[in-house]
């Protein structure tokens, strides 16, 4: 019988984030959106701990009532409160998370329950150092589930992570974390066993100032100012959040960061001027959560939404470093798209290098593609042509009006070439046979352009480095797809996204894909 844990000494195993592993020996659990907590349970009394150590015991009396203490236990798992559909809404958490001792209209209103997912210690036998595959085995022991508000969701060891990604993304859940078989119960420890992946990047932030609202805002807050802490202890600047707000939401936050107010900023390096207009600065005591698309080369969370205040995290837990390995994380949406696409995208690639930050990257496989998308490449585009070969495409970009004009041209010439919708604009690629070297090629597209751009401004020619590869995605989001001159007769551009370009290719197929290799000659300009 192992020697039972100290309280001091409890701190839950946190997971690193990354894509879905692959290979054997990893369990799937679903991420749950919720708040973690290590359930004590000692001489016949429930604590309810926090990931940062605080006792919340009485913010959750159904919970506590609902767990047996004829035995002593340490459990962890996570708080939740589920909506209508039964999937766990941090929302509706937040309700609960700020209030120490919910009255009986509260409990009702928004009722919570706990999942349980590892256990660390049973009548004072420490089991943190058994393999994950024996702890879950010794928590179904417990009976869990005839607990009331309580269960154990289902583990599974017979679908590979990127499937059980697949599943939480259809069931609408946060996303997944996938734990190695084998591995040990680390407390406090940030460990590659455990690896999560979310449907999209929220992150916890402190507090540092907020702006004033305008319009129907005039009388609350416009945006919170938020940072994290460096390796020094400094705290950094990472953008504004104004989106994600209700009137309660508004109102809790002033009342929270009013009595906080002080008179110069929080932050130890600069807020961009524009930013400091009407800012009230506060005091770096409040712990938020925002979800985000992108961080920005210089550490700025961009396309940020509010989720809610995180009571139970310190400030000085909120460090940079995290911030940054987490962004580095691929998107796994993206990483699902680029398996998803790889057949219809690759062949426009066949071992041609693509452009990257660190140069030329050849990409002839499923695996090239994502292993990309892991170095943060995002945007596809082709480089020139490989030594010895002559260029494969000549590519032209316009705005839609002038679509029209180009083809004119086109069929006048006698030249076949078909436009790729990218979100934001046309590009129209024109195969190029042998014979036609770099030089002459780029020639012949700015005196295509030339002519064109004379009656609708707009046509340039692109580079082989700039243009976007069918199918590639953007970086705002869209993707970059093969369409047929008629659909551009189209008031407005068609726009494609990580999740409709594969269902577009499956139903319409690829109209530019009969262009590929075509022995085309370009005529004289």
């Amino acid at each position: 019988m192992g020697v039972p844990r100290s309280d001091e000494s409890l701190r839950p195993m946190l997971a690193t984030a990354g894509v879905p592993p692959v290979g054997p020996g990893w369990a799937v659990e679903f991420k749950w959106d919720g708040v973690r907590a290590l359930v004590v349970v000692r001489g016949g009394a429930v604590r309810l701990v926090s990931r940062n150590g605080n006792d919340v015991t009485g913010g959750y009396p159904e919970l506590v009532a609902a767990l047996p203490t004829d035995r002593d236990l340490v459990l962890d798992g996570e708080i939740v409160a589920l909506d209508a559909a039964g999937r766990p809404d941090f929302g509706l958490l937040q309700h609960r998370m700020h209030v120490r001792s919910p009255g009986a209209a509260l409990l009702a209103e928004v009722p919570v329950e706990l999942y349980l997912f590892d256990v660390l210690e049973i009548e004072g036998e420490d089991l943190t150092g058994l393999p994950y595959d024996t702890r879950r085995a010794r928590l179904a022991e417990l009976g869990v589930e005839a607990w009331r508000r309580v269960s154990a969701p289902q583990a599974f060891t017979d679908i590979t992570p990127a499937q059980g990604l697949d599943v939480a993304r259809a069931h609408r859940l946060e996303g997944i974390v996938a734990k190695r078989r084998t591995a040990r119960y680390e407390p406090g420890r940030r460990s590659g066993a455990w690896v999560k992946t979310a449907l999209f990047h929220p992150q916890e932030v402190v507090l540092g100032g907020w702006t004033a609202g305008r319009g129907n805002r005039g009388s609350t807050l416009g945006a919170l100012l938020m940072g994290a802490y460096d390796e020094h202890g400094r705290l950094r600047y990472l953008g504004n959040v104004g989106s994600g707000f209700s009137e309660a939401t508004l109102r809790r936050l002033l009342d929270r960061l009013r009595p906080l107010a002080r008179p110069d900023s929080p932050f130890d390096d600069e807020v961009p001027r524009e930013l400091r207009r009407g800012v009230t600065w506060v005091e770096p005591e409040v712990v938020g959560e925002v979800e985000y698309r992108t961080l920005t080369h210089d550490r700025r969370l961009r396309h940020t939404v509010w989720r809610g205040l995180r009571p139970d995290r310190d400030p000085g837990e909120i460090v940079l470093a995290d911030v940054v390995e987490a962004a580095r994380a691929p998107d796994p949406e993206l990483v699902r798209y680029l398996r998803e696409i790889a057949p219809h995208l690759l062949p426009y690639v066949d071992g041609h290098p693509l452009v990257a930050p660190t140069g030329p990257v050849a990409v002839g496989s499923e695996a090239a593609l994502v292993g990309l998308a892991e170095t943060g490449v995002v945007e596809l585009r082709f480089a020139p042509s490989r030594p010895g070969e002559h260029p494969r495409w000549v590519v032209v970009e316009l705005e839609a009006g002038a679509a029209g004009l180009l083809r004119t041209a086109l069929d006048h010439l006698g030249v076949v070439g078909m436009p790729v919708v990218t979100g934001h604009g046309l590009q129209v690629h024109v195969p190029v046979g042998e014979g036609t070297t770099a030089a002459e090629a780029g020639r012949w597209a700015e005196r295509l352009c030339a002519a064109v751009g004379s009656m609708a401004p707009g046509a340039r020619p692109m580079a082989a480095t700039a243009a976007l590869v069918p199918f590639s995605p953007t970086r705002d989001g869209a993707v970059a797809v093969p369409v047929t001159w008629a659909e551009l007769e189209a008031p407005e551009l068609p726009r494609w996204t990580l999740d409709t370009a594969p269902v577009r290719v499956a139903e319409a197929g690829d109209p530019l894909r009969p262009l590929l290799g075509l022995d085309q000659r370009l005529p004289p300009l």
